[in-house]
Order: structure tokens, then C-alpha cells, then sequence
């Protein structure tokens, strides 16, 4: 009689709330919506996006392409797009809609490739194709010009997932080996976007503003940032430092629009400034050891106090 094996159990599932974290991207949310309509500066909110969506990306699908058990490379990138498109539709409907009524019908043609190129997330590379740079301000700038970030988000994740999934079932047998891998190939391909992005900020700076490739490292970075302090409980001396390095991070993120040209200088180096805001935000949010690590200490407290607020969790 054939000896039945026992069914595998699907990993637990590893969830690690964080509403101050859902405020700062109500927060990113606002300084894009206020410098661009009230300063006509770039704010440094969407760069925050990234790096977040980084944090609570890349370790989960590590995790899950390592397990048997685990989804494939479908369901996860389904499982994506059933929690953006229904909104980025709306949105895009909506806006045509209103393009139909207000604009001549000579544009009508142009507001319909641009919606098409924002609904198959290749709006980045469409406008990159025209020339459309990002800090151009005129009646021929695309309707749809800022959902370009978008496309670069999903342009990224679906070529993660099919890097970890092509690597991470080659190694299930050995997870720790292969989440080492997958953790080092990580750092390269952040550190490969980093110096690409350099160096076609001084070559093309349109390009370089709305490519995936320039822009993978600021996604990447909040990976390796969320693999490594995320859930973690911080030494009990943090506890003095969690308040003024919220409050610094804080500064760094909105100071960002009101001093760097981040049209014209994103997604280069000085991209390490908000970006560092946000690790210093996201840090202060961790628990800490009490001295006699009996118990972790939770922080309700300073930034991550402000974040967890109303209208910082509704928006974000």
C-alpha cells in the first residue's frame, strides 16, 4: 500500500501592523497634493511611496515564493492588481471623462493614448517617449502625467517577482540559503539602479525621472530597510533617540521640496534625503527593549503619534 505523505501546511502569516506607517503615506499623499498645487515644487512624497512600498514588498514574496505552500507568481501579481486597478480605473475613466467635456477634439486623441498607456502601467515610458519632461508646466502636459509613478511601481514589481520566483523554487528545499541569495541579489540590484541612475541623471534627466530601471533602487532600498529592522525590537538605549529622529526624519521629508529640485535632481543622490527622513519616521515607530528586557516598550509618542491620527490614517 502506497505511503500517503502528509499535506503541507501553508505558512502562517506573517503581518506586521503599523498605522503610523499607513500615516506617513497619508502624509506623502499631502505634500505631493500641496507643493504641486500651492508651491509648484516637487515634494519628495512619492519618493517616500517607494521606499515604502519597498518595505512591505519584497520580504513577504521572499517568504513566499520559498514556501511550498505558497502562492505562484500569478496569484501574487493578481493579488496586486485586484488592490490598484479598481481605483486606478476610476480614476482614469473619470479624467477621460472630463477630458471629453472640457478639451477641443483635436486633443481627444492624445487623452485617449495617454489613458491606455496609465490602465496598462506603461505611462512612465509613454511619456518618456514624447519628451514630456516632468518639471514642464503647460496646456500640452499629459492629463495623466503624475500616474506615471504608478507604472514605474508595477513595472518593478512584476519583474521582482518573476526574479524571485525564477530563483526562490530553485532553493525551497534550502530556505535559508536562498533568502540569503535573494537578500544579496537584492543589494546588488539596488546598488546597480543607484549608480544607473547617476549616471543617467547627467546623460538624460527626463529619461532618468521616469525610469524603472533609475528608480528600482529607492524600492529596493526600502526592502533591505524593512528586512532589517521591521517587527524587530530596538535596543532599550533607542528609547531616548526614537523622539528627535522622528522629529528629523520628519524635517528631511518636508524640507526636501522646499529645497532640493527634485525635478531635476531625483531620483539621484539627493534622493538619500527624504529617503533617509523616512527610514528615521519609520524607525522611531519601532518597539524598544525595556533596560531589565522583561518587555518591549511601544511608542505612541512624537512623530508616530501625529501619524496615527485622523486625518493622516484616513488619507493614508
Amino acid at each position: 500500500m502506497a505511503e500517503t505523505k502528509p499535506a503541507l501546511k501553508p505558512e502562517k502569516k506573517r503581518t506586521v501592523r503599523r498605522i503610523d506607517i499607513d500615516g506617513l503615506r497619508g502624509l506623502a499623499i499631502a505634500l505631493v497634493v500641496v507643493f504641486h498645487v500651492f508651491v509648484g515644487r516637487v515634494s519628495a512624497g512619492v519618493d517616500v511611496f517607494l521606499l515604502l512600498g519597498g518595505i512591505f514588498f519584497f520580504a513577504p514574496q521572499i517568504r513566499n515564493v520559498l514556501n511550498p505552500a505558497g502562492l505562484t507568481v500569478v496569484q501574487s501579481f493578481l493579488r496586486i492588481l485586484r488592490r490598484l486597478y479598481p481605483a486606478l480605473v476610476t480614476v482614469v475613466t473619470v479624467s477621460l471623462v472630463a477630458a471629453l467635456v472640457v478639451y477641443a477634439p483635436v486633443r481627444w486623441s492624445d487623452a485617449g493614448e495617454d489613458a491606455a498607456a496609465s490602465l496598462l502601467y506603461v505611462q512612465n515610458l509613454n511619456l518618456t517617449r514624447q519628451g514630456d519632461d516632468y518639471a514642464a508646466i503647460s496646456a500640452d502636459v499629459s492629463l495623466f502625467q503624475h500616474i506615471w509613478s504608478m507604472s514605474v511601481q508595477m513595472q518593478v514589481y512584476l519583474g521582482s517577482l518573476l526574479v524571485i520566483a525564477l530563483l526562490g523554487s530553485m532553493y525551497r528545499r534550502w530556505p535559508r540559503v536562498g533568502m540569503a541569495l535573494l537578500r544579496v541579489l537584492l543589494l546588488i540590484g539596488t546598488v546597480a539602479s543607484f549608480c544607473y541612475a547617476v549616471w543617467l541623471g547627467g546623460v538624460d534627466q527626463g529619461a532618468n525621472y521616469y525610469s524603472p530601471l533609475s528608480r528600482f533602487w529607492e524600492i529596493g532600498l526600502g526592502g533591505l530597510f524593512g528586512m532589517a529592522v521591521l517587527g524587530r525590537t530596538l535596543p532599550a538605549a533607542w528609547a531616548r533617540l526614537r523622539w528627535p529622529a522622528g522629529v528629523l526624519g520628519l524635517v528631511l521629508i518636508v524640507a526636501t521640496g522646499l529645497l532640493l529640485d527634485g525635478a531635476a535632481q531625483f531620483p539621484g543622490p539627493w534622493t538619500l534625503v527624504p529617503l533617509a527622513g523616512a527610514m528615521l519616521v519609520v524607525l522611531a515607530g519601532n518597539p524598544v527593549a525595556e533596560r531589565d528586557a522583561a518587555t518591549t516598550r511601544s511608542t505612541t509618542s512624537g512623530v508616530t503619534a501625529l501619524l496615527r491620527t485622523a486625518p493622516l490614517q484616513f488619507l493614508g
